[in-house]
């Protein structure tokens, strides 16, 4: 947060938590939106006194989604829309007046042996062994 050029909203909670800046040089906004601890929610997302026209993409990460663009719209000086936000995952809105970054990689995912709870004592006793004699 203190990295960012402009900050211009930021709120932590217990469900839906929220914090929006903008670069030194007003051609980028990002809006990143989590929702942890709550259940499924609908945000508003409300954009004012933009420069100009932009485009955005809504970026989403999730137990199935690393930075994957779902939604693409354009906007111009007042923008609003609604999305809503899942339990458990994190939405990034990236306002540009150049082109998009691009998706993230895809998530890999967890063989079926390494998400058997069974074998949690044996993964970790195989931890142990590589920090004492590691």
């Amino acid at each position: 947060m203190e990295k960012t050029p402009y900050l211009l909203a930021a709120n932590m909670s217990d469900s839906i938590s929220y914090i929006a800046g903008i670069s030194k040089d007003k051609r980028n906004l990002s809006i990143l939106i989590s929702n942890y601890e709550g259940k499924d929610e609908e945000c508003t997302v409300r954009i004012k006194n933009m420069d100009g026209k932009y485009r955005l993409a809504y970026y989403i990460i999730d137990s199935s989604h690393h930075l994957q663009i779902f939604r693409e719209e354009n906007a111009s000086s007042f923008y609003e829309s609604h999305v809503t936000i899942k339990k458990n995952s994190v939405i990034f809105i990236y306002a540009a007046k150049s082109s998009f970054p691009p998706e993230g990689p895809t998530v890999a995912t967890i063989p079926l042996i390494l998400r058997l709870r069974i074998l949690d004592p044996f993964f970790a006793l195989l931890r142990f062994l590589y920090i004492v004699l590691g």
